[in-house]
């Protein structure tokens, strides 16, 4: 016998999705309130963050142009205090033992997608924050692919 059709493998595939589905209970919607507001807050952070990400990018490309940070540059982001953004862009070290900024974008006021842009020179040590980050972008990097 040869080998079974993709469409055959798909249904399957679909049927486990959907018995886990059932199985679990959030195929009958049976989510409480509070699991679907820690959901929806995520989600919203998230947007957030991929938002502020691509205006801090945007700011310091303008200003950078091809000079970006050399090898793989990593931007790294969080909120400060008052809940505007601040993203250091640079490297890791091969080794993944410090990570050097060499720009950092800060968000005029919060939600505003306004950055202000400064160029390190000479370049400066990440925080600790970085660091962390850092390596755990790369990690994410080594399992999944850039």
């Amino acid at each position: 016998m040869g080998a079974a059709p993709k469409h055959s493998s798909m249904r399957i595939v679909g049927l486990i999705v959907c018995l886990a589905l059932c199985s679990t209970g959030l195929g009958q919607g049976q989510g409480n309130a509070a699991d679907l507001a820690q959901i929806t807050a995520r989600g919203r952070a998230l947007f957030a963050y991929d938002a502020a990400a691509a205006a801090a990018t945007d700011a310091v490309k303008a200003i950078a142009g091809s000079a970006m940070p050399p090898g793989q540059g990593l931007y790294l982001g969080h909120p400060d205090q008052n809940g505007a953004w601040i993203f250091d862009f640079g490297t890791i070290s091969p080794e993944r033992a410090a990570f050097t900024v060499y720009y950092r974008a800060a968000e005029n006021a919060p939600h505003t997608a306004k950055f202000t842009v400064t160029k390190l020179a000479p370049a400066e040590a990440g925080t600790p924050f970085d660091l962390a980050a850092g390596r755990a972008a790369m990690a994410g990097q080594d399992d999944f692919g850039r």
